[in-house]
């Protein structure tokens, strides 16, 4: 994901080590108060239209279904969370971590573990 700021400067936090399925993976991530909430869902389509001639898919629906497994890594640095303070972080409603982070000496800030 990548967030700007007033600058336009883009940090992008979210390393994907390993997809949870084979299907395409929605992640929709909010951070408020130290509190990271992460939403990581499968996304399944449906073709509702298409084409006459040539049966080509035109349109489709897209249901989501929350998504299991996978591995992924969060960096984050001080204009997304208070480093000296604990960070909580939820993935699809369940807690996975609260505590701080390490020190990341490749200068990403902080890293959970």
């Amino acid at each position: 994901m990548k967030w700007t700021d007033d600058d336009d400067q883009g940090f992008y936090n979210l390393q994907v080590l390993q997809v949870p399925s084979n299907k395409r993976t929605y992640y929709d991530m909010s951070i408020n108060d130290n509190v990271i909430k992460l939403n990581i869902n499968d996304v399944d389509y449906t073709a509702t239209e298409r084409d006459e001639r040539w049966g080509i898919e035109m349109k489709f629906r897209r249901s989501y279904s929350k998504a299991k497994g996978g591995r992924l890594r969060i960096y984050l640095n001080d204009k997304l969370v208070d480093l000296n303070q604990p960070v909580t972080v939820i993935i699809n409603d369940k807690q996975l971590y609260h505590d701080k982070g390490e020190n990341n000496p490749a200068g990403y800030g902080k890293q959970l573990p």
